[in-house]
């Protein structure tokens, strides 16, 4: 048993020296475009007192639950690589929790080891600890709400902590609402007693995070504005005649009117992008229909369509496919054994993957929108591992 955890702690000290390793080899340096606007935004708010891109006036371009984080850190320092090492420390916050859930799900050690094993030499996601965007934060905060409500705790302050990790979870990716009746169901079926004073309490704290923003957009626009006015530009690149099921954000220019949203604020310019999406569904509702179920389909490649295109990405690439595949496939193994999907957090913890990826595809989708969702997967797979190499053990013996 000592050998044992002498394995485990060496296992775990030179992956912390590989992934530093990883982080400072990058240097202060963003990989995508898109990074440096999180990054801006949070900056600007620090030194100008302004949530914009460019710092000039108050508006809602992002979801802001991201840039407060980065904030955060930037109180002590706004060295880009302190903000990928502060995600590191998340990235091992949520192995640890992935090993709980596990742990209360299976009742095993071994599995719950074997979860936060495939978690930590699973690349993708240390890829993105390495990038500065919001997927790393919110699948910490994802796992930490699974863990508290699955936890059975009594006291309702742990619902009052859920609400607030649920609110914050929606400013920092706006689509976790939609998992909103996912999560009562879940509150639901593991509070044994005063169920609808628990269901009360988590969504009132729930809102009561979300109501100030909201009323400060509603001050800036004089409308109401869900969390952000980036949504309708989401929901065009995704429903447009540029569309590809592989293809993200791209240029729009030719398919929207300038001299029509330059003398629009940007709430007009979120409802005008979604109503050119809707105007291009209804022209042609079956052919978006298809495209919706191409890009679901996507959901589970391996590759995104980049401008760029070396032999780095392609090795990028080959990676991610020796490794996300058989996740998946052992994922896919697991639902269909009887042992493992009689466990209904089993079944629930699949039905939340599928669902994000039929979520993304109403907009588009990208390797890094399933990555927060990838740790249920790999906690399945960890259990259906376990379970092959009984079998085949027994098998033997």
């Amino acid at each position: 048993m000592e050998t044992y955890k002498k394995i485990i702690i060496i296992f775990l000290f030179l992956h912390l020296v590989g992934s530093v390793f990883f982080i400072v080899s990058t240097g202060e340096r963003f990989k995508y475009w898109d990074e440096e606007d999180y990054y801006t935004i949070a900056h600007n708010v620090m030194e100008k007192g302004h949530f914009s891109r460019y710092g000039v006036e108050n508006n809602a371009c992002r979801p802001p639950g991201y840039p407060f984080f980065l904030m955060a850190i930037m109180i002590f320092s706004d060295s880009i690589m302190v903000i990928k090492l502060f995600q590191l420390l998340l990235y091992y916050v949520s192995a640890y929790l992935i090993y709980k859930i596990a742990q209360s799900i299976s009742n095993n050690q071994q599995v719950s080891l074997l979860s936060a094993g495939l978690f930590l030499i699973y690349p993708s996601i240390l890829y993105t600890v390495n990038t500065v965007y919001p997927q790393v934060l919110y699948m910490c905060l994802f796992l930490l709400l699974i863990y508290l409500l699955l936890a059975q705790a009594k006291s309702v302050w742990i619902y009052v902590i859920a609400g607030i990790i649920n609110g914050f979870l929606i400013f920092v990716i706006p689509l976790h609402i939609l998992f909103f009746p996912f999560i009562i169901f879940l509150i639901w079926k593991k509070a044994h007693q005063a169920k609808l004073g628990k269901f009360i309490v988590f969504v009132l704290f729930t809102l009561l995070i979300l109501l100030p923003w909201t009323w400060r957009n509603y001050k800036i626009f004089d409308e109401f504005v869900f969390i952000s006015t980036n949504g309708g530009k989401n929901v065009l690149f995704g429903n447009c005649p540029l569309t590809t099921p592989n293809l993200g954000t791209t240029d729009i220019s030719d398919i929207v009117e300038e001299d029509v949203i330059a003398n629009l604020n940007q709430a007009e310019i979120d409802h005008y992008y979604r109503s050119q999406a809707f105007n291009f569904i209804k022209q042609d509702p079956l052919h978006y229909l298809g495209l919706y179920f191409r890009k679901f389909i996507n959901y589970f490649n391996f590759r995104n369509n980049l401008s760029t295109d070396n032999i780095q990405e392609r090795i990028k690439y080959i990676l991610i496919a020796v490794t996300w595949y058989p996740i998946l496939l052992l994922a896919i193994i697991g639902f269909g054994i009887k042992e493992i999907r009689k466990n209904y957090v089993n079944s629930y913890l699949l039905f939340l993957f599928i669902f994000s990826g039929l979520s993304y595809a109403v907009f588009f989708t990208r390797i890094r929108f399933r990555l927060p969702f990838v740790p249920f997967l790999i906690i399945i797979a960890a259990q259906t591992l376990f379970y092959l190499y009984n079998k085949l053990r027994n098998n033997f013996i």
